[in-house]
């Protein structure tokens, strides 16, 4: 038997494949009432963020996440832990084709005892609120535009990297070993540097910033990316400069080698 389709069902059925379409291509826009809501999660000692969402760190013995945002965005939040990581993102959008927070935002909020790697894979940043201390290593990375800012720190070693336009702050650093290095556009500054070997590579247009005391330095500019590290007196300084980026530094000993454009600017102790 043949099936007829009229003009008239056709115009109907070419409206609902239309309005369909548009229903799952729908933007969803943030609502002014934030809502908070407390989630669980297996252990973890490190932190990603997958998308926009805001991440706020307590180092505390007790361990606590609290998810606050729009009541009609808080269900698409993710939080979820796979393996040693705690992942901070938006739940698989299958009838959504974005999320507009405009000037309201989401925070994940974590208490935990000892995260050690914190990265952010998106736009959202990590924010950590208290000081951090740690019988092990800390890592920082930015991979997207999220930067991570944080108070003082006390650790074995410190490993800071940039690898997009995400930035790096660190208000005071206490380690044996640091390494700072910038892939990309994004810029690293560390403060209150206390440290016996530090190692800095710009090798991209991102600029380095360090200040405080250590024992040797080498620093490394390997692209247009500045090191300014004129505020950090070391004894031993190892300074080359591969490219146009500027090496500002001050020691008792300096050596210096230099391949291209970029200056090295040497202020004796």
């Amino acid at each position: 038997m043949k099936t007829l389709i009229t003009p008239v069902l056709a115009t109907m059925l070419l409206v609902a494949t239309a309005a369909c379409a548009k229903d799952t291509n729908k933007t969803l826009y943030g609502s002014k009432n934030i809502v908070t809501k407390e989630v669980t999660a297996g252990n973890f000692n490190s932190i990603v963020t997958t998308s926009s969402v805001d991440v706020e760190y307590y180092q505390s013995k007790a361990k606590s996440i609290t998810i606050s945002a729009p009541d009609n965005i808080i269900d698409y939040i993710d939080v979820k832990t796979d393996g040693n990581k705690l992942k901070v993102g938006y739940k698989k959008l299958n009838n959504i084709r974005s999320i507009e927070l405009h000037d309201v935002k989401v925070v994940v909020t974590v208490n935990a005892p000892d995260v050690r790697t914190f990265t952010t894979g998106s736009s959202g940043d990590i924010d950590i609120k208290t000081n951090i201390t740690s019988a092990g290593n800390i890592s920082f990375s930015t991979n997207s535009s999220g930067d991570i800012k944080a108070k003082a720190i006390v650790c074995k070693s410190m490993v800071a990297s940039t690898r997009s336009s995400g930035d790096i702050e660190i208000s005071s650093l206490n380690c044996s070993n640091l390494d700072a290095m910038t892939n990309s556009s994004g810029d690293l500054k560390i403060n209150d540097i206390k440290a016996t070997e530090v190692k800095a590579t710009a090798n991209s247009s991102g600029d380095i910033k360090l200040s405080g005391e250590c024992e040797n330095a080498r620093l490394t500019s390997n692209s247009s990316g500045d090191i300014k590290a004129k505020s950090l007196a070391a004894v031993k300084v190892e300074a080359t400069a591969n490219s146009s980026g500027d090496i500002y530094c001050t020691g008792i000993s300096v050596n210096t080698r230099k391949s291209s454009s970029g200056d090295i600017n040497v202020n004796w102790r």
